[in-house]
């Protein structure tokens, strides 16, 4: 993968191809401007529910140069507490390992949650 280019999009097995502005546009009327990688949703000690989505953004989001930034985890939650909570990736396996982080801090969080309410 190369610095240079903007539009990619995750293949059928996994892999990211490059692909040019035209070739991006195809794929954005068949897919969308994202694809999903994976999406978990959680039920909160508060009552509201949590979304952990990882998207291929395909295109680089990364606007100071570098290493693409190509993949999101963001959390969705009527909570504030758990609302909006982003992270950036390059690859899948980074963009995999940030939803389980982000799963597991909100399993830590809530475990605090739960015991803090029983004392």
């Amino acid at each position: 993968m190369t610095t240079a280019n903007f539009y990619y999009y995750l293949g059928d097995t996994d892999e990211m191809i490059e692909c040019d502005f035209n070739q991006w546009k195809e794929l954005a009327k068949e897919h969308g401007t994202c694809q999903i990688v994976q999406q978990d949703t959680f039920p909160l000690v508060c009552g509201n529910d949590v979304k952990v989505s990882t998207i291929c953004l395909m295109c680089d989001h990364n606007h100071f140069n570098g290493t693409p930034l190509i993949f999101e985890t963001m959390t969705f939650s009527e909570n504030s507490d758990y609302d909006f909570n982003q992270r950036r990736s390059s690859t899948l396996e980074e963009a995999k390992t940030n939803h389980d982080a982000s799963i597991k801090w909100i399993r830590q969080e809530q475990k605090l949650r739960r015991e803090t309410n029983e004392n």
